[in-house]
């Protein structure tokens, strides 16, 4: 009788599903429109290059459109910025065992923001994909070909950073995930 009523209720939810509407190419530009500065700006601080940024930008819409009818349409943010995170992947190759500190052309009014393009190229990535986007541990150690414990370390070492560079204001900013931006300060208001 239990097993029945699991099966009901699976049988629904499998139709609610398939009841979604699928994403089309022209539901991904119009997608890419409308939330083209988070967009960019997830792919300026991963890459901390305008062109770069304007490039994966450019090729992550390519992707999702490609791949448009695999993709619900309730899921066009997540894909839309995986595809970003992808895209930066594939351009700079971040590795754990690389370390250094980048320089970056790209000069920015908050000193927060700034601090986080000037993190090396493997800390960059591992703060905005786990921090600002909230991808687990594990999830951020797929992307990135490396361990769990690559991605705590650098993350560990990219917040000490950044702390120096904030100052006092650090421990507040630093605390919760944010996938919009908001907490790097003047400039960053992008939704």
């Amino acid at each position: 009788m239990q097993l029945g009523h699991k099966v009901i209720v699976m049988r629904r939810s499998v139709q609610s599903k398939s009841k979604q509407e699928r994403a089309s190419g022209t539901d991904f530009c119009r997608f890419f429109e409308q939330e083209m500065d988070g967009l960019y700006v997830l792919a300026l601080l991963l890459t901390a290059d305008h062109k770069l940024a304007e490039e994966c930008f450019a090729d992550a819409l390519d992707d999702c459109c490609s791949t448009a009818s695999s993709v619900f349409q309730p899921r066009t943010l997540m894909c839309s910025k995986r595809a970003v995170i992808k895209n930066a992947i594939r351009a700079l190759a971040p590795t754990a065992k690389e370390k250094g500190k980048t320089v970056s052309l790209v000069r920015l009014e908050s000193p927060l923001a700034q601090a986080v393009l000037e993190l090396d190229l493997f800390s960059r990535f591992v703060f905005v994909i786990s921090v600002l986007e909230g991808n687990n541990d594990w999830q951020c150690a797929l992307l990135l070909d490396c361990t769990p414990q690559d991605v705590t370390n650098a993350r560990s070492g990219a917040f000490l950073q950044l702390a120096k560079a904030a100052g006092p204001r650090a421990a507040a900013i630093l605390v919760q995930p944010n996938d919009t931006y908001e907490n790097l300060g003047d400039g960053w208001q992008l939704r």
